[in-house]
């Protein structure tokens, strides 16, 4: 029976020791936004700025994993965020407010991964989040936050949660949120005043 008992510890102490070695996980960043096309745009010119405001970088490294050196978090963000406005029908342009209609300027401030590991089950959380301020010289100055807070559990140890797939869910819901938002769409396509 000692001998059983002493096992199971064992067994218990190699799993809590297995779990202190598992190496942060690399995030690597695809969101992929669904958003249906439609005309709103009617062809408006928009300018996009998309800034990096995180207190944590893209090579910090968060509880569980760090975002993809090799990855440009900005142009990640700049690719959608111009991918759809396409959709709806806005011409982007890049850092060119004098020709364009009005102006998106997004500014990413939180991309977020953790993840615990208990006894037998572990959990992540995954939270993103983006300012937004659009201006317009005929409808002035619209600012808005979108945020997406997602958790998640799996059996027996973090190894079992893809961190890539949960911050990509994450961000693909965060860009979803963003350009199914009409009044932001309906603001962006104002026509600029003579």
């Amino acid at each position: 029976m000692k001998k059983l008992i002493r096992n199971i510890s064992l067994l218990i102490s190699l799993g809590y020791l297995s779990a202190c070695a598992t190496p942060p996980q690399t995030i690597h960043l695809d969101p992929q936004p669904t958003i249906a096309s439609s005309s709103i745009g009617s062809g408006q010119t928009v300018a996009v700025q998309v800034t990096d405001a995180r207190p944590q970088t893209l090579t910090a490294t968060y509880a569980a994993a760090k975002i993809d050196p090799n990855q440009d978090v900005v142009g990640i963000f700049t690719q959608q965020i111009n991918q759809g406005l396409r959709q709806n029908n806005f011409v982007p342009v890049t850092d060119n407010a004098i020709t364009a209609n009005s102006t998106l300027q997004v500014k990413i401030m939180l991309l977020n991964y953790s993840s615990a590991e208990g006894f037998v089950s572990a959990n992540s959380k995954t939270q993103t989040e983006i300012s937004v301020t659009a201006y317009n010289n005929k409808s002035g100055t619209l600012t808005k936050t979108y945020r997406t807070s997602n958790y998640s559990d799996a059996y027996l140890t973090a190894n079992n949660i893809n961190g890539s797939e949960q911050v990509n869910a994450a961000v693909t819901q965060l860009l979803n949120n963003m350009f199914h938002d009409q009044n932001l769409l309906q603001f962006l396509a104002t026509p600029a005043s003579s």
